[in-house]
């Protein structure tokens, strides 16, 4: 029916349905594995909704992986579908580098999951 639509692990979403007054942005990031719900409680928390996870991976080249997490519960389901699977995350191929696609209402929005993801200690530096 020429719809557009978004495929995600958790299912199908309507491109009409996204917020279209939104704003993105890119963080670097690194942590370990048991590390990665507090790191994407940070961002939900602080007013963002994580879109996806990137890597470089050295012989594929881009992986991307669709998330669309907007609360402690999309987190939490997430979490425990990937525990139950027995599968690692993304960034376990890349010694935990990797980037998420964030969006928010507000840049204000950005500089306080910036402060806090810093403060955590789970944003890659330039020189890291």
């Amino acid at each position: 029916m020429g719809e557009q639509i978004l495929a995600t692990p958790r299912g199908y979403i309507f491109v009409e349905s996204l917020t279209p007054a939104v704003y993105r942005k890119t963080f670097a990031m690194r942590h370990n594995h048991e590390e990665m719900k507090h790191e994407l409680e940070i961002i939900v928390d602080t007013g963002g909704k994580v879109v996806d996870v990137l890597v470089e991976h050295p012989v594929y080249g881009e992986l991307k992986g669709m998330l669309m997490l907007g609360s402690r519960r999309d987190i939490k389901e997430f979490i425990e579908s990937l525990e139950s699977s027995s599968s690692k995350p993304l960034s376990a191929l890349t010694d935990g580098v990797h980037l998420h696609t964030v969006e928010a209402a507000s840049e204000e929005v950005f500089f306080h999951i910036e402060k806090e993801l810093e403060r955590s200690g789970y944003l890659l530096k330039i020189n890291d």
